[in-house]
C-alpha cells in the first residue's frame, strides 16, 4: 500500500505522516506538491524523509495515472466515505489519498478514485487533522499485511538508514575498505 499526500500545505502535517509511514512499515509515499511544494520539518519527521521513498508528481492526474499503471486502487479520504480505515486492510494494492487540510482531495483525484473512506468519529468535531487521520488509517490499513521487500531490498534499505543516521558513515566505510 502507498499513501498519497496531495497538496498538503503544512510541513508539520507532511512530516508527521512520513513518521507514521515509517512506524507502520510503509516504505513508499507519493506526493503531489501544491503551491507550497513538498516541505518537511526535520524535527517532526525525525529523519524518516531520508530513508522513505517519496515519489513526487507534477499533478494529480499524473499521480493517479502512475498509480493506476501500477495496478493500484485509489481510495480517497473524505467525510462522506462509505469505507472505514479498517476496510482498507482488505483492499489489494491501495493508494490512500490524503488531500489538502482545508479542501480535501482534488476533483481530479476523486474522479480517478475507486472508493472513498472516512475515519469514523462520534464526537462533535467535524474533522481530524490530516496527520492524525493518516496515522489512524495507516495503523488500520496495515493490520495483517506482510512486507514485500526482498532480502536484498531490506539490506539496501538498512544501509540507506545507516548512511543517513550514523555520523561520518562515509568515512567509517572508507576506513573499513582500506583496512580490509
Amino acid at each position: 500500500m502507498v499513501p498519497v499526500l496531495e497538496d498538503v500545505s503544512d510541513p508539520h502535517n507532511t512530516s508527521a505522516v512520513l513518521r507514521s509511514c515509517d512506524a507502520f512499515g510503509v516504505q513508499q509515499v507519493h506526493a503531489v506538491p501544491g503551491s507550497w511544494g513538498f516541505q518537511v520539518t526535520h524535527k517532526i519527521s525525525r529523519g524518516t524523509h531520508r530513508w522513505l521513498d517519496v515519489v513526487a508528481h507534477e499533478s494529480a492526474e499524473e499521480c493517479a495515472e502512475a498509480l493506476k499503471k501500477e495496478g493500484r486502487q485509489i481510495i480517497v479520504a473524505s467525510m462522506d466515505g462509505d469505507l472505514s480505515p479498517s476496510d482498507l486492510a482488505d483492499v489489494p494494492r491501495p493508494a490512500i489519498v490524503f488531500g489538502n487540510e482545508h479542501r480535501g482531495p482534488s476533483k481530479t483525484m476523486r474522479d480517478f478514485a475507486d472508493g472513498v473512506f472516512a475515519v469514523p468519529m462520534v464526537g462533535f468535531v467535524e474533522s481530524l487533522n490530516v496527520s492524525v487521520a493518516a496515522a489512524i488509517t495507516l495503523f488500520c490499513a496495515t493490520q495483517g499485511r506482510r512486507g514485500n521487500l526482498s532480502a536484498e531490498e531490506r539490506e539496501v534499505l538498512a544501509a540507506r538508514y545507516l548512511m543517513a543516521t550514523v555520523r561520518n558513515a562515509d568515512q567509517i566505510l572508507r576506513d573499513q575498505v582500506t583496512t580490509a
